[in-house]
């Protein structure tokens, strides 16, 4: 099961269509942190997440989300890439990372390589 956090619903929608599309199930959020509290709640069947890491995004709500998760695979999506970024990748170990603008077929290539890195 994957889960998306993307705060723009027009790409929050995108994103979980093609997933769906592409035979996966999984949720849908538009901020950390509702991911955070459906992680303390529910779920504990979450394979990947999808987590939008754009610059209107705080930074402490990415590191929540890799603790809380920290059993998954994480693509982190980003409208740049900085060293604080590069620092949250090296340090919570991302499987990776995605810089806007991209093609959905890129988001969906990285979703193939991370499922077949969980089976």
């Amino acid at each position: 099961m994957f889960l998306i956090i993307e705060q723009n619903e027009e790409l929050a929608e995108i994103y979980n269509r093609l997933l769906l599309n592409a035979g996966y199930d999984g949720l849908l959020k538009n901020s950390y942190r509702d991911a955070i509290n459906l992680a303390e709640k529910e779920v504990s069947d979450i394979d990947f997440v999808v987590a939008d890491a754009g610059k209107n995004q705080d930074i402490s709500g990415i590191i929540q989300i890799l603790k809380k998760f920290k059993n998954c695979k994480i693509c982190l999506i980003v409208d740049e890439t900085t060293p604080e970024i590069e620092k949250i990748v090296s340090v919570y170990q991302i499987s990776s990372l995605l810089v806007k603008p991209f093609i959905p077929s890129q988001l969906l290539k990285v979703v193939f390589l991370l499922d077949r890195k969980i089976v």
